[in-house]
Protein backbone atom coordinates (compact mmCIF):
# COMPACT_ATOMS: atom_id res chain seq x y z
CA UNK A 1 0.00 0.00 0.00
CA UNK A 2 2.81 2.33 1.18
CA UNK A 3 4.55 1.66 -2.45
CA UNK A 4 1.16 2.44 -4.70
CA UNK A 5 0.78 5.48 -2.32
CA UNK A 6 3.95 6.82 -3.34
CA UNK A 7 4.09 5.67 -6.71
CA UNK A 8 0.75 7.50 -7.29
CA UNK A 9 2.51 10.50 -5.76
CA UNK A 10 5.82 10.98 -7.51
CA UNK A 11 2.98 10.61 -10.68
CA UNK A 12 1.65 13.60 -9.35
CA UNK A 13 4.65 15.30 -8.92
CA UNK A 14 6.10 14.64 -12.78
CA UNK A 15 2.93 15.57 -13.82
CA UNK A 16 3.07 19.03 -11.73
CA UNK A 17 6.33 19.80 -13.00
CA UNK A 18 6.64 18.80 -16.75
CA UNK A 19 6.00 22.26 -18.66
CA UNK A 20 4.28 21.82 -21.97
CA UNK A 21 5.73 22.13 -25.42
CA UNK A 22 6.15 25.63 -26.47
CA UNK A 23 4.09 25.92 -29.64
CA UNK A 24 1.40 23.99 -31.80
CA UNK A 25 1.68 20.32 -33.00
CA UNK A 26 0.79 20.02 -36.42
CA UNK A 27 0.51 17.37 -39.27
CA UNK A 28 3.55 15.80 -41.06
CA UNK A 29 3.32 16.85 -44.49
CA UNK A 30 6.29 14.50 -45.52
CA UNK A 31 9.83 15.01 -46.33
CA UNK A 32 10.74 14.25 -49.87
CA UNK A 33 13.10 16.51 -51.86
CA UNK A 34 11.66 18.34 -55.02
CA UNK A 35 13.21 19.93 -57.86
CA UNK A 36 15.01 23.57 -56.76
CA UNK A 37 12.23 25.72 -58.14
CA UNK A 38 9.42 24.04 -57.37
CA UNK A 39 6.73 25.41 -55.92
CA UNK A 40 5.16 23.54 -53.22
CA UNK A 41 1.44 23.65 -52.22
CA UNK A 42 1.88 23.41 -48.32
CA UNK A 43 -1.35 22.93 -46.52
CA UNK A 44 -0.38 25.19 -43.41
CA UNK A 45 1.14 28.20 -43.76
CA UNK A 46 3.68 28.94 -43.03
CA UNK A 47 5.08 25.12 -43.12
CA UNK A 48 6.86 23.43 -40.39
CA UNK A 49 7.20 20.39 -42.72
CA UNK A 50 6.79 18.95 -46.54
CA UNK A 51 8.70 18.67 -49.33
CA UNK A 52 11.65 20.92 -49.78
CA UNK A 53 14.53 21.80 -51.71
CA UNK A 54 17.88 19.24 -51.16
CA UNK A 55 19.56 22.02 -50.31
CA UNK A 56 18.83 24.26 -46.95
CA UNK A 57 19.45 27.99 -46.34
CA UNK A 58 22.31 29.80 -44.84
CA UNK A 59 21.80 29.96 -41.08
CA UNK A 60 21.07 33.94 -41.21
CA UNK A 61 18.40 36.42 -41.46
CA UNK A 62 17.09 37.27 -44.74
CA UNK A 63 15.44 41.25 -44.79
CA UNK A 64 16.09 41.56 -47.83
CA UNK A 65 14.44 38.74 -49.60
CA UNK A 66 11.89 36.69 -49.18
CA UNK A 67 13.12 33.23 -48.39
CA UNK A 68 10.91 30.39 -50.37
CA UNK A 69 9.79 28.26 -48.01
CA UNK A 70 11.00 24.57 -49.87
CA UNK A 71 14.72 25.99 -48.55
CA UNK A 72 13.76 26.84 -44.56
CA UNK A 73 11.74 23.54 -44.33
CA UNK A 74 14.77 21.80 -45.03
CA UNK A 75 16.39 23.59 -42.46
CA UNK A 76 13.79 22.64 -39.54
CA UNK A 77 14.36 18.82 -40.82
CA UNK A 78 17.76 19.20 -40.06
CA UNK A 79 16.80 20.32 -36.23
CA UNK A 80 16.95 24.15 -37.35
CA UNK A 81 14.04 26.90 -36.13
CA UNK A 82 12.81 29.41 -38.73
CA UNK A 83 11.46 32.66 -37.80
CA UNK A 84 8.98 33.81 -40.70
CA UNK A 85 8.07 37.51 -40.15
CA UNK A 86 5.78 40.43 -41.93
CA UNK A 87 6.55 43.47 -40.33
CA UNK A 88 5.21 47.07 -40.66
CA UNK A 89 7.18 49.14 -42.51
CA UNK A 90 7.42 51.16 -38.87
CA UNK A 91 8.42 48.25 -37.10
CA UNK A 92 10.88 46.72 -39.34
CA UNK A 93 13.62 48.01 -37.97
CA UNK A 94 13.21 47.36 -34.61
CA UNK A 95 12.13 43.92 -35.34
CA UNK A 96 15.53 43.92 -37.89
CA UNK A 97 17.55 45.05 -34.06
CA UNK A 98 15.93 41.91 -32.22
CA UNK A 99 16.85 39.36 -33.92
CA UNK A 100 20.24 40.20 -34.95
CA UNK A 101 20.24 40.96 -31.22
CA UNK A 102 18.59 37.58 -31.04
CA UNK A 103 21.57 35.38 -32.87
CA UNK A 104 23.81 36.82 -30.90
CA UNK A 105 22.41 35.20 -27.53
CA UNK A 106 21.32 32.07 -28.83
CA UNK A 107 23.42 28.95 -27.65
CA UNK A 108 24.94 26.81 -30.73
CA UNK A 109 23.62 22.99 -31.44
CA UNK A 110 25.64 20.57 -31.66
CA UNK A 111 27.67 21.20 -34.81
CA UNK A 112 28.79 24.85 -33.85
CA UNK A 113 26.49 26.78 -35.25
CA UNK A 114 23.10 28.91 -34.18
CA UNK A 115 20.65 27.01 -36.21
CA UNK A 116 18.21 29.77 -37.14
CA UNK A 117 16.68 31.46 -40.45
CA UNK A 118 14.28 34.01 -40.60
CA UNK A 119 12.81 35.53 -43.83
CA UNK A 120 10.36 37.65 -44.19
CA UNK A 121 6.76 36.51 -45.51
CA UNK A 122 4.63 39.01 -48.07
CA UNK A 123 1.56 36.95 -47.51
CA UNK A 124 1.44 37.00 -44.00
CA UNK A 125 -0.97 39.57 -42.36
CA UNK A 126 1.01 42.60 -41.70
CA UNK A 127 2.71 42.60 -37.58
CA UNK A 128 2.47 38.00 -37.32
CA UNK A 129 5.92 36.58 -36.42
CA UNK A 130 5.35 32.67 -36.71
CA UNK A 131 8.12 30.73 -34.97
CA UNK A 132 8.29 27.14 -36.90
CA UNK A 133 10.54 23.95 -35.70
CA UNK A 134 9.67 20.19 -37.37
CA UNK A 135 6.02 19.53 -36.80
CA UNK A 136 5.53 22.46 -34.49
CA UNK A 137 4.32 26.12 -35.01
CA UNK A 138 3.79 29.67 -32.79
CA UNK A 139 2.35 32.38 -33.73
CA UNK A 140 3.61 35.99 -32.01
CA UNK A 141 1.73 39.33 -32.69
CA UNK A 142 4.58 40.73 -31.54
CA UNK A 143 8.37 40.18 -31.11
CA UNK A 144 8.83 38.45 -26.87
CA UNK A 145 12.63 37.65 -26.74
CA UNK A 146 12.01 35.33 -24.22
CA UNK A 147 9.35 32.80 -26.23
CA UNK A 148 11.50 32.81 -29.08
CA UNK A 149 14.85 31.78 -27.11
CA UNK A 150 12.90 29.21 -25.59
CA UNK A 151 11.17 28.05 -28.83
CA UNK A 152 14.52 27.74 -29.91
CA UNK A 153 16.41 25.79 -26.91
CA UNK A 154 13.41 23.23 -26.75
CA UNK A 155 13.69 22.37 -30.59
CA UNK A 156 17.70 23.10 -31.80
CA UNK A 157 18.69 20.20 -32.79
CA UNK A 158 14.99 18.16 -32.62
CA UNK A 159 14.31 17.64 -36.16
CA UNK A 160 13.76 14.10 -38.16
CA UNK A 161 17.16 14.45 -39.85
CA UNK A 162 20.45 14.68 -37.49
CA UNK A 163 22.57 16.95 -39.76
CA UNK A 164 24.14 20.20 -39.33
Amino acid sequence: LLALALLVAVGYVVRETTAPLPGTAVADEGRGHVDIGTKVDYRIQPPASGSHYPSTAEWKTYFDQQLPPEYYVHNLEHGGVAIIFNCAPAACESLKANINGLYRSLSKSKYGTVKLVSTQDSTLPEGQIWLLAWGRRQMLDKWDQNEVSKFYEVYKDHGPEDAP
